[in-house]
């Protein structure tokens, strides 16, 4: 499993550009977009399952 993550982040580094906006202090980003969500199940899943299917329409910080 440590191999197999080590390919899929050597993937994504290797594809993902940088974004460096004007008079931003600390540059990078962790998704395409700035409102995508970073989902890691090997830290906790129990949240992504009870809040998958509400995540546009929960009461703190929805989105689509």
């Amino acid at each position: 499993m440590p191999v197999r993550r080590a390919k899929m982040l050597l993937h994504l580094v290797q594809r993902l550009s940088i974004a460096i906006d004007q008079d931003e202090l600390i540059v990078g980003n962790r998704t395409l977009k700035p409102r995508m969500g970073v989902i890691a199940p090997e830290g906790a899943v129990n949240w992504v399952d009870r809040e998958l299917d509400i995540l546009p329409t929960r009461p703190q910080d929805p989105f689509a």
